[in-house]
């Protein structure tokens, strides 16, 4: 399983792998805890537990408790809206932790690395009761497919507003 430590081993690895560096480099970081079972710290799932009138622990219990009453990535009808309601607010704070992280990273460079060109983006959507699934398997619905795409950097990048695959960052990049 996931551990939420992992968004603080990841930031804070790269910040010493790029503290080191002459040279130009490529650094590239995939955070893992927004990804099944979602395990945020108990501060963050306190933010989306309040609308349920209950604290963290009771919340992730009943998240727990819904993990693991089915497969996941798979087809659940049966599901109960509310049940959907605790799997999103504790996606939501999982989020909001990685968000933390990353945005101490996004600091970290921008504070201290000139010419620096960031690049942030989302490897896939997730159904969260979308078409009764838990999963991000097994179709392209939009919302899988529709990923955020941030660029940072000294460097202009001209809005654009169609279409943008993974495969171009690079391309872009280097025109």
């Amino acid at each position: 399983a996931n551990s939420p430590n992992t968004n603080y081993l990841i930031t804070k690895g790269i910040i010493n792998k790029v503290q080191a560096q002459q040279q130009p480099f490529f650094v590239y970081a995939h955070y893992q805890d927004q990804h099944t079972p979602f395990l945020p710290p108990t501060g963050h799932l306190q933010r989306f537990s309040d609308e349920f009138n209950m604290p963290a622990k009771e919340l992730m219990k009943r998240y727990l408790h819904i993990h693991r009453s089915g497969p996941y990535n798979k087809y659940r009808p049966n599901m109960a809206d509310s049940e959907w309601e605790v799997i999103r607010a504790v996606y939501d704070a999982m989020l909001s932790y990685t968000d933390q992280w990353v945005d101490h990273l996004v600091d970290y460079i921008q504070s201290n690395l000139d010419n620096t060109i960031i690049v942030i983006t989302g490897d896939h959507g997730e159904l969260l009761g979308e078409y009764d699934f838990l999963t991000h398997y097994y179709r392209a619905y939009e919302e899988l497919c529709n990923v955020p795409l941030i660029v940072l950097g000294p460097t202009a990048i001209t809005d654009y507003d169609g279409p943008i695959q993974h495969i171009d960052i690079v391309r872009t990049l280097l025109e």
